[in-house]
């Protein structure tokens, strides 16, 4: 997610809207649906593409995947950090 950040100059105030409600709840975001990120970030599906594609994702679900991927990492590297065996905790 930090190497996202050094690309926000590019997205409109319209998308870093929508990056800074991915950004705050990215575990859920996820799990959720284009239309759903839309309304519950005030936004439309367009907005939300175009500012994946500036991102360098060809679209919605390759961001996901990578944001997936992200929290995965995040959660074994918190498990090796802290000591627990599971990553799952």
């Amino acid at each position: 997610m930090e190497r996202l950040i050094n690309k926000i100059s590019k997205l409109t105030p319209s998308e870093e809207k929508v990056f800074e409600f991915i950004y705050n709840n990215r575990a859920k975001v996820t799990n959720m649906k284009i239309t759903d990120l839309a309304r519950d970030s005030y936004s439309s599906k367009t907005v939300i593409i175009n500012m994946c594609q500036k991102l360098g994702f060809e679209g919605f679900s390759d961001f996901k995947y990578y944001l997936k991927t992200q929290n995965i990492n995040m959660k074994h590297t918190l498990s090796y950090r802290f000591g627990h065996p599971n990553p799952q905790f």
